[in-house]
């Protein structure tokens, strides 16, 4: 971000200040922003009016072979009156697989440290395809989650059918808080 503020007058931030991955952008509030890829991949920038429920991911850098692994299983549960399932992303804390149904709210955290090469497998137990985006999270394209695009040429994110599973690999670079947004 290169500058923020109202309709009527910006504040321009120097260099040290410009690092924003995700920001909250208030009714009446603007900025202004750059980027460059220092990197190959379809890249997407996008704005997102709802609020987020979803895993809050605090972290900390882009990678080699992992020295940390993580699992996380897509679970499903039926919501009276909601005239669809719920879906819920369980992080596995233990050797056994999260129930089928099970649910966690607020979502489960997950602990990255920066420069720690991590592998996520995120496995789909619900019904419905779906898949993990990493927000403002700075990893490959490929790994980014957006089923069809996240990627370059031939090599593009899939969507997670059910029964099946995505290894996500990153390395945070920097300390920061990120979240994940699923989707079906």
């Amino acid at each position: 971000m290169t500058s923020r503020g109202t309709p009527f007058t910006d504040t321009t931030f120097g260099a040290a200040s410009r690092l924003v991955v995700t920001e909250l952008l208030s009714p009446g509030v603007t900025m202004t922003m750059d980027w460059k890829a220092e990197r190959a991949g379809n890249w997407l920038f996008h704005c997102h009016t709802i609020n987020h429920i979803d895993e809050a991911l605090r972290l900390g850098a882009a990678a080699t072979a992992p020295q940390r692994r993580l699992r996380i299983v897509v679970t499903e549960r039926s919501a009276p009156g909601r005239g669809r399932p719920s879906l819920a992303y369980v992080l596995q804390r233990t050797a056994r697989e999260p129930a089928r149904d099970s649910l966690e709210l607020p979502g489960s955290t997950h602990e990255l440290q920066q420069g720690e090469p991590t592998a996520i497998t995120v496995v789909n137990r619900s019904r419905q395809p779906t898949a993990v985006h990493w927000h403002g999270m700075e990893l490959e394209s490929f790994f980014d989650g957006v089923a069809g695009w996240s990627g370059a040429g031939t090599r593009v994110a899939p969507i997670i059918a059910p029964g099946d599973s995505f290894v996500a690999h990153m390395t945070p670079p920097r300390v920061g808080t990120f979240i994940d947004q699923w989707s079906a």
